[in-house]
């Protein structure tokens, strides 16, 4: 069990200003990420994702399908506690609210960042993780065919079995992780331009379950206003999910942002959108509460809580159920 989370995963609020500004930590401890996303609150600007691995300055966006971006006026440098930034509106405009999630790459936490330059033909890649990857998210770097975020869940169904980022449900190819799970050291890649085009580069994150700090999952919604409880054995900092089923989005919701229940903070994570703030008063809402160990569903609306409709989840802590307080 990891007794601090925020020696691993941090989210932070920042005001921008439209110049140069530094991001820092605010949790029990300060590490210097490897992993940065960052969205606009208040304005339909893209995400940004932004790895120690591809350089700070090389983004992606998990609300498109295009290539790699060299943006030297977005997020500059990883730092000692956080991270610098440049003006560029989609992470610093004047007065504006922003959100970041960071995460130090470690073995102990389950997070491994692998670069690799495809093959066209199916072979394993290694991986740095002590356990087998539970969520793992792929993209390719540079522009060819099928240029999609390609995500495989441990609970999203078998080895053949896939998740993009947007609103489509989960779907089947043999050939994205040749049909094969990962272990404990490799992570499979098929034929297919997605996942291993010939002499493209690709970015994976890969990550596994740690007790007190991290899970991934699945639950089943019971269509009702006493919603489902989703038992994670810890108190939330982030909870992200996805239905499985097409017209969905990935939702997130995060104890920085929403800082007392009910938690009507939400973002999309597979579009623009600028933060929706739910009604917890009204039906069919999509609201939930973080409490001391997992999340509470708080209503009945389809994209969170559909009457056996199956949802997959990817958490981390702020604090292990064991020394975690209510909300």
């Amino acid at each position: 069990t990891i007794v601090d989370p925020s020696a691993y995963f941090q989210t932070r609020l920042y005001e921008g200003n439209e110049s140069t500004k530094s991001v820092d930590q605010d949790g029990n401890s300060d590490f210097e990420p490897d992993l940065v996303i960052i969205k606009n609150r208040d304005e339909d600007d893209s995400w940004v994702w932004t790895d120690s691995v591809r350089e700070e300055t090389n983004i992606l966006y998990s609300d498109t399908t295009d290539d790699e971006d060299d943006d030297d006026d977005t997020l500059t440098a990883f730092e000692s506690d956080g991270f610098a930034l440049g003006a560029d509106v989609k992470v610093n405009t004047n007065t504006e609210n922003y959100c970041s999630w960071m995460w130090l790459e470690s073995a102990t936490a389950g997070f491994d960042i692998v670069a690799d330059e495809g093959t066209g033909s199916a072979h394993t890649i290694s991986h740095s993780l002590s356990s087998t990857p539970e969520f793992i998210i792929r993209k390719k770097r540079t522009s060819g065919s099928d240029d999609g975020w390609i995500i495989w869940h441990t609970d999203v169904g078998g080895a053949n079995y896939y998740l993009n980022f947007d609103s489509g449900a989960s779907d089947t190819s043999v050939n994205y992780w040749n049909n094969t799970l990962p272990t404990s050291s490799v992570f499979s890649v098929g034929a297919s331009n997605g996942t291993n085009q010939s002499g493209k580069t690709f970015i994976t994150y890969l990550f596994h379950s740690v007790d007190g700090f991290s899970k991934f999952g699945k639950y089943t919604g019971n269509g009702s206003e006493d919603g489902a409880f989703i038992n994670l054995g810890f108190k939330p900092s982030a909870f992200i999910i996805k239905c499985t089923a097409a017209g969905t989005s990935w939702f997130i919701w995060d104890s920085a942002r929403n800082t007392y229940n009910v938690m009507t903070g939400v973002l999309n994570m597979d579009t623009d959108d600028a933060e929706t703030v739910r009604a917890p008063s009204h039906a069919n809402e999509m609201c939930v509460d973080f409490v001391s160990n997992g999340v509470k569903m708080r209503n009945d609306h389809n994209d969170i809580n559909g009457s056996s409709r199956t949802y997959v989840y990817a958490a981390w802590a702020e604090s292990p159920f064991k020394t975690s307080t209510a909300r």
